[in-house]
């Protein structure tokens, strides 16, 4: 009871200051904690890309534009769709070339209040992009039942368990809303992704080819006839898969004639230097903001041990050694810092709720309860040490008559 007393009496006469170093420090520890989830999602994109059924000799295939069709795409859509199929239909003609890989057709469906998208896979989706599952297994039943299988991921579905079923809302072309059953076979990791082959440019990469939303991929030999009737494809470009090395040089020069192609090598290397360029880009901040908490924690610290230590005397003749009185005011400074560790981990944790509500926004990340362990911990540690080194040089030139005189004076 003693102790608790003394460390409320050094709040409540420091309580700006303790706000003041909560807040810096919460905040210094979030920008570090972001830019390492930041870099982590980059990774994670590649190590997705990576983890698929792709290999050295296929291609990302981007189909050429005319010059109308970039003015005004949406009067000459059907044109569009058109050149792209004819230039696809030649493709999959071209010797050496063993199937084009186009993205997900997708319906824009409903489950329990929450909007999500449903990602229809075909035949060569299902051999080359079946992606890291948290829990349960890929497809394995390609019949038509009454209950189609299908892939959940997101938040929406977190406490949706492998096995069960679930019954999912959509609106057909026509306006009709309909209802589907679906058996729930597996989990993606999180964040989950599907591919989505939007994106054309001269540079590509990993996480490009993601769409990062609450999903569910379903299979398109399993489904009822008429649920893919109003799905629409959701990219123009493609995967093109070529046989072996040895087609790959006359194959790929084939498919040059009807857009641009980005080798599936390439994709990786420049991916990799780009998760790279990514921290090197946003790290400066967080080292900045971690620099100004440093200092605010000494500063504050210093503040409490120079307040407190003219009634050491007094302590002192109640029979408090330097040591323990010392500790006490120690624990009141790391307490401080533990909450604003605290506030990052209950952040880190909830951050998947936050962000499917629309509460914060932080863009692409990935987050992990490791980031608190390896990186946050250990600086909030060392930052606190060299704080606590600092104060004891101070208190320990101090001799409680001196201090007891001060306080007199």
């Amino acid at each position: 009871m003693k102790h608790l007393k003394f460390i409320f009496s050094l709040y409540s006469k420091n309580w700006l200051s303790a706000i003041l170093l909560i807040f810096v420090t919460s905040v210094s520890l979030f920008t570090l904690t972001n830019a390492i989830g930041k870099y982590q999602f980059y990774h994670y994109s590649l190590d997705l890309f990576s983890s698929t059924k792709l290999n050295d000799h296929d291609v990302y295939f981007m189909p050429f534009v005319s010059e109308d069709q970039r003015k005004d795409p949406e009067s000459n859509y059907l044109s569009m769709e058109q050149a792209t199929s004819n230039a696809v239909q030649q493709i999959k003609n071209t010797a050496g070339v063993e199937a084009v890989i186009q993205s997900p057709f997708l319906i824009s469906g409903e489950y329990k209040g929450n909007s999500l998208l449903m990602a229809i896979y075909d035949r060569e989706l299902n051999e080359k992009f079946s992606l890291p599952l948290e829990t349960g297994t890929w497809f394995r039943n390609t019949a038509k039942t009454k209950n189609a299988e299908a892939i959940a991921g997101g938040y929406s579905f977190q406490n949706v368990q492998v096995g069960s079923a679930i019954h999912v809302e959509y609106k057909k072309g026509n306006g009709i809303t309909k209802e589907i059953d679906l058996k729930i076979v597996g989990k993606l990791k999180d964040p989950s992704a599907f591919p989505n082959f939007s994106l054309s440019g001269t540079t590509i990469f990993a996480d490009d080819i993601w769409k990062w939303q609450d999903v569910l991929i379903l299979n398109q030999k399993n489904l009822p006839d008429d649920v893919g009737k109003d799905a629409q494809v959701s990219g123009s470009n493609f995967f093109i898969s070529i046989r072996s090395q040895a087609n790959y040089d006359a194959a790929v020069r084939s498919i040059e004639q009807f857009g641009t192609v980005k080798p599936y090598r390439k994709i990786l290397s420049d991916s990799s230097i780009n998760a790279e360029n990514k921290i090197r880009q946003n790290l400066p901040i967080p080292l900045f903001f971690l620099f100004i908490s440093s200092m605010t924690q000494l500063s504050v610290s210093v503040l409490f041990v120079n307040k407190k230590i003219p009634e050491f005397g007094i302590y002192y003749l109640y029979g408090c050694t330097k040591f323990r009185y010392f500790c006490s005011l120690m624990i009141c400074i790391t307490a401080l810092a533990l909450v604003s560790v605290l506030i990052n981990f209950v952040m880190v944790v909830e951050c998947p709720a936050l962000l499917h509500y629309g509460i914060l926004n932080l863009g692409h990340v990935v987050f992990d309860c490791r980031q608190i362990f390896s990186f946050v911990l250990p600086y909030e540690i060392i930052s606190l040490l060299c704080s606590i080194l600092f104060c004891f040089s101070i208190f320990r030139k101090k001799t409680p008559i001196e201090l007891y005189r001060r306080l007199e004076s």
